[in-house]
C-alpha cells in the first residue's frame, strides 16, 4: 500500500485508545433538544463519558444544551457549521470550523489539541485540507473511528416503534462479540441530518442505552476521545495504521 507523503503537513488520524478496558463513546451532528437531554441522562446512569461533535447550526439554536454537555463533564468540539459534503472546500472548512468554535468558546475553553470531524468526514485524506485546517488550530488531529454503529440508517428502515427496537438491539448484540472493541472509538450521531423519518429522534438515546449495556457486560468502560500522542513520521507520512489516543 502506497501512503502519501507531505512536506511535513500530515496530522494524527485517531481511531484507537490505549486501553483495552476502555471505548470511546462519539456523537456527531447534535445538540438537539430531543436526543441531548436523554443522551446526557444515560450516561450519567453508566457512569460514561463522551465526545460530541456538534454543528454550528444547532450550537447557535440550542445553546443551553451545550452548556449542560459541559457541565457534565464531556468533550465538545464544533462539526463545522452546516451539515454539507466541504470535501471539495477546504478554505470553506477551515472558516466554518473558526465560526463554530467562537461560539463553543462561550462554553468552554478552546483545547489546547483540537480534534476534527468534519461532515462526511471530508478532507482527512487531503494534504490540502490538513495545512488548511491547522489554520484554523495550530494543533488539530483528525478523530476517526473503529466501529461505526450506520445509526443514520435505522429510522428509516424502521415502520413503527417495535421495527426500531429490534433494530438498534442488532446494532449494538453486533458489538457485544466484535473482538476489537476493547480501546476501540464507536461514530454515533444524534438526529443526523436530512432524514426525514419521524423515528429519527428516538434512535439515538435507545441505542446508546443498549450499546452501554454490552459496555457493561463486557467490563468496558465508555469514555471520551483523547488525541493521540505524536508520532515522529506522523507529518510526513499519513499512515494507514491507527493513531493511539494518548492515555
Amino acid at each position: 500500500m502506497r501512503w502519501p507523503l507531505s512536506a511535513g503537513h500530515w496530522r494524527p488520524l485517531v481511531r484507537r485508545l490505549p486501553s483495552r478496558a476502555q471505548v470511546a463513546l462519539t456523537f456527531d451532528d447534535g445538540p438537539t433538544p430531543e436526543t441531548t437531554p436523554q443522551l446526557l441522562a444515560v450516561l450519567a446512569r453508566h457512569n460514561a463519558k463522551a465526545t460530541f461533535f456538534f454543528s454550528g447550526v444547532r450550537v447557535a439554536a440550542h445553546g443551553e444544551l451545550v452548556a449542560e454537555t459541559v457541565a457534565a463533564g464531556h468533550a465538545v468540539y464544533g462539526h463545522g457549521w452546516q451539515h454539507v459534503d466541504l470535501s471539495r472546500d477546504p478554505v470553506r472548512a477551515a472558516a466554518d470550523m473558526a465560526r463554530v468554535e467562537t461560539v463553543l468558546t462561550r462554553y468552554r475553553p478552546t483545547p489546547d489539541t483540537y480534534l476534527v470531524r468534519l461532515p462526511y468526514f471530508c478532507g482527512w485524506e487531503r494534504e490540502r485540507f490538513h495545512r488548511a485546517l491547522a489554520g484554523f488550530h495550530p494543533d488539530i488531529q483528525f478523530a476517526w473511528w473503529s466501529h461505526s454503529t450506520d445509526d443514520w440508517l435505522i429510522a428509516d428502515r424502521c415502520r413503527d416503534q417495535a421495527d426500531l427496537e429490534a433494530l438498534c438491539s442488532a446494532r449494538a448484540e453486533s458489538l457485544r462479540t466484535a473482538p476489537d472493541l476493547p480501546g476501540g472509538v464507536i461514530l454515533m450521531h444524534e438526529a443526523p441530518f436530512d432524514i426525514r423519518s419521524p423515528l429519527n429522534p428516538r434512535v439515538q438515546p435507545l441505542l446508546t442505552r443498549l450499546i452501554l449495556g454490552v459496555l457493561a457486560e463486557r467490563g468496558l468502560t465508555g469514555v471520551a476521545l483523547r488525541p493521540a500522542t505524536a508520532r515522529r513520521l506522523s507529518r510526513w507520512i499519513l499512515s494507514p495504521s491507527p493513531a493511539i489516543a494518548a492515555a
